[in-house]
């Protein structure tokens, strides 16, 4: 049977036992690459010719290891831990922030679709967090704003923002994704089951070293102005256009022919298809449409599972196999288990939810958004 949760934390009347109401909801689980994974921060410009696009990483104090030559052929060396002696070591890793923005962006279109159009401060603190307004005339960071807010839409009260010179705190903590390992293995929790159902490994000796899963992958831009049939495509002024741009101009070097460079090779760093990370969300004091609409997010995402970029080459696509547990004030729990592409046919699959805590959030959810209104989250109407 479904349990009920009550939307409201007021104090309950003289004789009248409260309905319990949820405390933290802790959604944790694997986060696998189905396919490479390229989420690039910066550049590294080896030569005029050719450009690394580094992946981005998150840093942790690790165990110092070093490498012994190996004794020959069959035995070319390993890494050995240093007793007593540390490093910091980067990681390749998707970014928290990403997984954050995605949320929040699935539930204000899923939002924005069923009330029509929305005015610019409110679609933005909606989208993007709020900020960026002239806020003069604003009501001021006062406590029944803040709760009016966060009442009347569930992406304030989930994610929070800051409207009206407002900081309006989010409920949900959104966890680093730790790479499973042998560098990590003090930062992974035991007992965490896969995509398949099973415990993952958290045995050094049942991991690879992290260095394994960089993936360097080459690509050219070519000129395709070079190629006789697309030129022939061009009309008379694109060929104009292209002639200009052979010839330097000015000084000296008027009338010189100079070679543009349309062409160019790259080289990207990625994550390799098939890591996996523990992954988690933290939730506190969710209202039971709140964590509903966190879980509505994770099914839209299912439709669309890419993250990071290069989509268009194949790149970016992810799978989540997630546990729920929602501890209640009342010291009793609900837990259930939610898989996200795992099947890679962008599906959704609810499971193990026998006492109908998912269910129950989803039903809550969809409920306000069938009640929800433009008018009701405006934000100057607040």
């Amino acid at each position: 049977m479904a349990l009920l949760m009550k939307e409201t934390n007021k104090t309950p009347k003289e004789g009248i036992m409260e309905e319990k109401r949820m405390a933290t909801a802790y959604v944790s689980g694997v986060l696998t690459c189905e396919g490479p994974l390229a989420q690039l921060e910066g550049r590294d410009e080896r030569s005029e010719k050719t450009l690394l696009l580094k992946h981005r990483t998150d840093s942790y104090v690790v165990q110092k290891r070093a490498w012994v030559e190996g004794t020959g052929e069959e035995d070319k060396g390993h890494f050995e831990t240093v007793e007593g002696e540390y490093m910091v070591a980067n990681i390749l890793a998707p970014s928290s922030n990403t997984l954050r923005a995605k949320i929040r962006d699935l539930l204000s279109s899923d939002i924005s679709l069923k009330v029509g159009a929305l005015g610019p401060k409110t679609l933005f603190f909606m989208c993007g967090g709020g900020g960026g307004f002239d806020e003069k005339a604003s009501k001021g960071a006062t406590i029944q704003l803040v709760r009016n807010i966060r009442e009347k839409n569930v992406v304030a009260g989930l994610l929070g923002g800051s409207i009206g010179g407002a900081i309006i705190p989010g409920k949900v903590v959104v966890g680093i994704p730790v790479l499973y390992c042998r560098d990590l293995v003090n930062y992974l929790p035991r007992g965490v089951r896969g995509k398949d159902g099973t415990e993952m490994p958290t045995d050094p000796a049942a991991l690879p070293e992290a260095w394994n899963f960089l993936d360097k992958k080459q690509y050219t831009r070519h000129d395709d102005f070079n190629i006789p049939e697309v030129a022939e495509m061009l009309n008379e002024a694109g060929r104009d256009m292209l002639a200009k741009e052979e010839y330097s101009k000015g000084g000296k070097e008027e009338g010189k022919k100079k070679d543009v460079k349309r062409q160019a090779i790259y080289t990207i760093e990625a994550v390799a298809a098939g890591a996996q990370y523990w992954s988690h969300f933290f939730l506190r004091k969710p209202l039971d449409r709140e964590l509903g609409g966190f879980l509505k997010a994770l099914k839209l995402f299912s439709k669309d599972p890419y993250i990071g970029g290069l989509s268009s080459k194949g790149f970016g696509e992810i799978s989540l196999a997630y546990d729920v547990v929602v501890n209640y004030t009342d010291g009793s729990y609900g837990k259930g288990r939610v898989l996200v592409n795992t099947d890679r046919a962008k599906g959704f699959e609810v499971r193990e939810d026998g006492d109908g805590v998912i269910a129950s959030a989803m039903d809550s959810y969809e409920k306000w958004l069938g009640s929800v209104t433009a008018e009701s989250i405006d934000v100057d109407n607040l």
